[in-house]
């Protein structure tokens, strides 16, 4: 089935926290990296995004925060400020038919909140929006076996090799969620179905559940029917 989109836009955020007084009244993180990667309907990655935001009421980058994304105060205090930054990531986004993908709903409920706080009227809080992370478990067909998968998880279940110092900066985020995409867009994902039975799966029930897959996994139009055109 053909998608009814004329591209994917694959996006991470990396949020830094606000202060005390901005939190009490509902705004506990902001955004301080866009991460993003343009994917056409086959998968293809046709550009990619990066953009530091300077945060309207955070002060500095916790500890935390700089140890986990690498993100230091210096690199956000000359950024654009959150609606500057937003107006230029939308202009790069263009114009056609976009689903928005993301590993998590994190990324899309923080855009709401801190545009309806800031009061930026963004149009792509009202596109489709696919949450990958909950698309992915039914796709491994592990269920409710593992939870929310991590994006480090579900790209090793994948053959995807991560690196540990990149993960958690938005552009390489984004870059991960993009071949977990294409993958399943595409279908090549399939291949780790024995390396996937094999984990999931006790020795004694391994040749059953081999077979289970290969019949479950034998015809993905379901699948390609989620991904093309659910919304």
């Amino acid at each position: 089935m053909a998608s009814v989109y004329d591209q994917n836009i694959v996006v991470d955020f990396e949020f830094a926290k606000t202060t005390k007084k901005a939190a009490a009244s509902g705004l506990i993180h902001e955004i301080i990296q866009i991460g993003a990667v343009r994917v056409s309907p086959e998968g293809d990655v046709l550009d990619t995004y990066s953009q530091f935001v300077q945060p309207d009421f955070a002060i500095n980058i916790d500890t935390t925060v700089k140890e986990l994304t690498g993100i230091c105060w210096s690199d956000v205090r000359d950024a654009e400020h959150f609606s500057d930054a937003m107006e230029y990531f939308v202009h790069w986004v263009g114009e056609g038919r976009t689903r928005f993908v993301a590993w998590s709903p994190s990324d899309y409920e923080q855009l709401v909140k801190e545009s309806r706080t800031k009061q930026a009227q963004l149009a792509i809080t009202q596109m489709r929006w696919l949450d990958l992370q909950k698309v992915y478990p039914r796709l491994l067909n592990v269920g409710k076996r593992r939870g929310r998968m991590s994006l480090k998880t579900a790209s090793e279940w994948c053959g995807v090799n991560v690196s540990k110092d990149l993960l958690h900066e938005a552009l390489y985020d984004a870059r991960v969620t993009a071949e977990l995409l294409r993958q399943a867009i595409t279908g090549e994902y399939l291949s780790q179905k024995q390396v996937l039975s094999d984990l999931i799966t006790p020795p004694e029930k391994h040749e059953t559940l081999t077979s289970s897959l290969g019949s479950r996994f034998a015809d993905l139009a379901k699948f390609r029917d989620l991904l093309a055109v659910s919304g």
